[in-house]
């Protein structure tokens, strides 16, 4: 899919396919919510603090040699 505005993209409805396949060129995420491209917002405080528990959870079971690659 050519590169397109966040402003024409948002109008848009898209297919899985579509969507799986869209690149538009740069590190924004987004996110296909009834066939509606929405741009994903931040993550909040709390969904950081679980993250960073759970990787330390994870680190402590998985060696290193397998994360580190």
């Amino acid at each position: 899919m050519p590169l397109a505005t966040n402003r024409s993209i948002a109008a848009q409805r898209m297919t899985l396919e579509e969507y799986l396949n869209f690149e538009d060129g740069t590190e924004t995420r987004h996110e296909l919510v009834d066939e509606v491209f929405v741009e994903m917002g931040a993550g909040s405080t709390l969904n950081i603090a679980i993250y960073s528990f759970l990787f330390d959870l994870f680190l402590q079971v998985v060696p290193n040699y397998l994360v580190h690659k």
